[in-house]
C-alpha cells in the first residue's frame, strides 16, 4: 500500500460549473474539494472515491494544512455518483440559504457513511437496486448502535435520512420516494438532550469573570497600556508579564511551576522586576529589555495573546445577552455599516447588510457600550492581520490569519481561562442560551423569546423551557402532593382498564376543575381521562407503558396540531399531565429503579410500545401521515 497526496481542483459552493440544465458537471469528480466557509482547509468530497484515505497535516513557513492521502489502488469509480449526488445537495441547500453549521453537519454524516462503506465491499452507486440494500444495510447498523447506546436515536434518524436525500440525487429522482420498504428511524423528543439552566450563582459570577476579562484587556489593547499590566477580576488581582507564562497571581502562583525557577526574575505579586539581591544582573537586563521591546510594540504577541482571550470574552457575553447558539454567532457576517433601531422591553435591535441580505440581532442596550468596544478590537485584530476586512463578525487567529470560529471555542476559552486565572469552572453558549431563553420564559412572552432567540415557538418549548433542575423538582414535589394519592390505586382494585390506565366508574365523567380543561370529557379518548376525577393507574409496568406509549405516540404526531394556541393549550398540558402522573408511578417504590429505566428508554425511542398503541401507530403510519 502506497499513500498519494494527488492533485485536487478546490471550488467554491456557488461556483460548481453547471450544465444549461443546471446540473454539475465534472470529468474527474474524485479530485474534488469544496470550500466552506467555516473550515479552515477546502473539505476533499472527492477521496470518498477511494476505499482507503487517512488526513494528514502538513506544516509551512507560517501555518499548517490538512490534506487527505488515498491509496491509488483502492479507487473505485463506482462511488462517484454519490460525490456528484452530495454536491447537488449541497448546492440545494446552500440555495435555500441553509446555514453552514448544517451543511457541516451534512458532510459529517455522508463521511460516517462513507466510512462505513469501507468496511464492506458493495459499494456500486450505479445501480438502483445495489444502493437500495446498501441503504438497507446501513439502516440496521444504525439501528444496532441506538441499541447499544452508542448513537442517540435522532442522531441516527438524521444519518438515515441524509442518506436518503443524497440518493435522491444519484438517480434524479427528487419527488418520489424509492425507499416505500426500507423502515425509518423516527425521531424523539425524548432523546433531545435538554441542557438544564446554569445555577443563578454560578451565572452571575461568571459573568463578572467574562466581563473583567473583556474590559481589562481589550483596554490594555487598545489603550496600548505597558507592560506589566495589572488585571483585577472580582476581589483578586493579577500581574501580565510579555512571557510565556504571561499571567499570574497571588491566588495562582504557587501552580505555576515555572515561575519558581526558569522566570523568577518577575515578581507576579508586585508587578515589577527583582532587584539584583535576589536574582542575576543578567536575568534582570535579559527580563527589562523583553519588557521594554513588548511596551514598543503595538503587536507584540502578548498582546495579540490578550486581544484574542478578549474576544472570546466578548463572545460568551455576547452568547448570553442575545441567546444566539455558536453556530449562529459563527455565521453571522459583518461589513461595519450598521444601524441602531430601540425596541420595546430594553432591546436594541442592530441592523447591517450581508450578503446582500438585511441582517439583525438583538442586544440589551446596557451591552451597545461592549459591543462597540468589541468593534474596536476587532478593527485591531483585522489590522494585525494585514488584510483591509474580514467577512464575519467573528473570528480566531491561527499562525496570524483570520479564520472563522471553531464550533470547539467555549472549551478552548475556559481552558485559556483556567490556565490564565485558575478558573476551573465552564458555562457553554449552549447554557447561555438556556439561561436567557429562561428569564426571557419569565419575564415576556413566548413570542418575544422566539423573536430573540430566533427560533420556532415549537423549539423554544422543546430544548429551553424546561429551567433548572431546582424548579423541576420543586413542580413535581407539589403535583405529587396534590394528586398521588388519589390517581395511584392498588394493584389489586377491581377497575375497568383503559388506553392508558384505568378507570373507577367508565361512563360518568367528572373533569378536574382546577385544571381548567379544554378538552371534552369522553371516556373514548384518552386525554378525557388524563383530566377526570375517575381515572387511576396501577403502579405497575404495564401501566406505565401504556401512559409512555401515548407520550410517543403524541409527539410522532405533534407536527398535525394547527397553531401554536393549540400546541400550548393541547399538547404540551397533555405531556405534562402524562409525565406528571409516570413520576407518580415512579416514586411509588413498587417497581424496581432499573426495570422503569429500561422501559422509559425503550418506550420513548419507539419500541416494546404497549400493543394497543403499536396498532394505533401502525395504522397511522400505513395512512401516510408520518413522513
Amino acid at each position: 500500500m502506497s499513500w498519494n497526496n494527488r492533485e485536487t481542483v478546490v471550488y467554491k459552493i456557488d461556483s460548481l460549473p453547471l450544465d444549461a440544465d443546471g446540473k454539475i458537471v465534472l470529468m474527474e469528480p474524485w479530485n474534488v474539494c469544496v470550500s466552506i466557509g467555516l473550515y479552515v482547509n477546502p473539505v476533499d468530497v472527492g477521496a470518498w472515491c477511494y476505499r482507503r484515505r487517512k488526513r494528514v497535516c502538513l506544516y509551512g513557513e507560517r501555518k499548517r494544512r490538512h490534506i487527505v492521502l488515498v491509496d491509488p489502488e483502492s479507487f473505485s469509480k463506482s462511488r462517484a455518483p454519490i460525490v456528484l449526488a452530495f454536491l447537488e445537495y449541497m448546492l440545494h441547500q446552500h440555495g435555500m440559504g441553509i446555514r453552514e453549521t448544517t451543511i457541516s453537519q451534512r458532510i459529517n454524516e455522508v463521511n460516517k457513511f462513507v466510512v462505513w462503506l469501507g468496511e464492506h465491499e458493495t459499494d456500486d452507486f450505479y445501480d438502483r437496486d445495489n444502493f437500495k440494500e446498501i441503504l438497507l444495510g446501513y439502516t440496521r447498523f444504525l439501528f444496532d448502535e441506538v441499541r447499544a447506546s452508542r448513537i442517540n436515536v435522532n442522531t441516527a434518524s438524521s444519518r438515515q435520512r441524509t442518506i436518503i436525500e443524497v440518493g435522491r440525487y444519484i438517480f434524479s429522482d427528487l419527488d418520489s420516494d424509492l425507499y416505500d420498504e426500507l423502515k425509518r428511524i423516527r425521531k424523539s423528543v425524548h432523546a433531545v438532550n435538554v441542557t438544564e439552566k446554569p445555577d443563578d450563582e454560578l451565572a452571575g459570577r461568571m459573568l463578572k469573570i467574562y466581563l473583567n476579562v473583556f474590559n481589562s484587556l481589550s483596554l490594555m489593547v487598545l489603550r496600548f497600556e505597558k507592560f506589566p499590566y495589572k488585571i483585577v477580576i472580582g476581589n483578586e488581582y493579577f500581574w501580565f508579564f510579555p512571557t510565556s507564562v504571561p499571567i499570574a497571581g497571588p491566588s495562582n502562583i504557587g501552580l505555576k511551576q515555572a515561575l519558581s525557577n526558569r522566570f523568577r526574575v518577575y515578581d507576579y505579586i508586585n508587578g515589577c522586576i527583582r532587584d539584583g539581591a535576589v536574582v542575576s544582573k543578567n536575568s534582570r537586563d535579559v527580563a527589562l529589555k523583553n519588557i521594554e521591546n513588548a511596551n514598543n510594540n503595538r503587536f507584540h504577541s502578548r498582546r495579540i495573546f490578550a486581544a484574542t482571550l478578549a474576544a472570546q470574552s466578548f463572545v460568551m457575553l455576547f452568547s448570553a445577552n442575545t441567546g444566539m447558539g455558536l453556530g449562529q454567532i459563527c455565521e453571522l457576517r459583518w461589513t461595519g455599516q450598521y444601524s441602531i433601531e430601540n425596541e420595546t422591553q430594553g432591546f436594541k435591535t442592530i441592523k447591517y447588510r450581508a450578503n446582500g441580505k438585511i441582517t439583525s440581532f438583538l442586544i440589551s442596550k446596557n451591552f451597545f457600550r461592549n459591543f462597540k468596544q468589541y468593534l474596536q478590537l476587532r478593527d485591531y485584530l483585522i489590522e494585525h492581520s494585514g488584510i483591509e476586512n474580514y467577512e464575519r463578525l467573528f473570528f480566531s487567529l491561527k499562525h496570524g490569519d483570520l479564520v472563522p470560529l471553531g464550533m470547539n471555542l467555549s472549551n478552548d476559552f475556559h481552558r485559556r481561562l483556567n490556565n490564565c486565572f485558575n478558573f476551573d469552572v465552564k458555562i457553554t453558549t449552549r447554557s447561555w442560551r438556556v439561561n436567557k431563553s429562561d428569564w426571557l420564559l419569565r419575564n415576556s412572552d413566548l413570542a418575544t423569546t422566539s423573536m430573540v432567540l430566533q427560533n420556532s415557538i415549537d423549539t423554544v418549548l422543546k430544548h429551553y423551557s424546561k429551567g433548572s433542575e431546582k424548579q423541576a423538582q420543586d413542580e413535581l414535589r407539589e403535583f405529587l402532593n396534590n394528586y398521588s394519592d388519589k390517581v395511584i390505586v392498588s394493584e389489586k382494585s377491581k377497575l375497568k382498564g383503559v388506553s392508558i390506565g384505568q378507570c373507577s366508574e367508565y361512563g360518568e365523567p367528572d373533569v378536574i376543575k382546577e385544571q381548567n380543561s379544554v378538552f371534552s370529557l369522553d371516556c373514548r379518548t384518552p386525554e378525557g381521562c388524563l383530566f377526570c376525577k375517575k381515572f387511576r393507574v396501577s403502579p405497575n409496568l404495564d401501566d406505565y407503558r401504556k401512559l409512555l406509549s401515548y407520550q410517543y405516540v403524541l409527539n410522532e404526531t405533534k407536527f398535525l396540531y394547527d397553531n401554536d394556541y393549540v400546541y400550548e393549550n393541547e399538547y404540551l398540558r397533555i405531556v405534562s399531565r402524562i409525565e406528571d402522573i409516570a413520576a407518580a408511578i415512579e416514586r411509588s417504590g413498587n417497581i424496581p429503579d432499573e426495570e422503569l429505566d429500561k422501559t422509559r428508554k425503550l418506550v420513548l425511542q419507539g419500541y416494546e410500545l404497549d400493543d394497543y398503541w403499536s396498532r394505533k401507530l401502525s395504522i397511522i403510519d400505513e395512512m401516510g401521515v408520518l413522513y
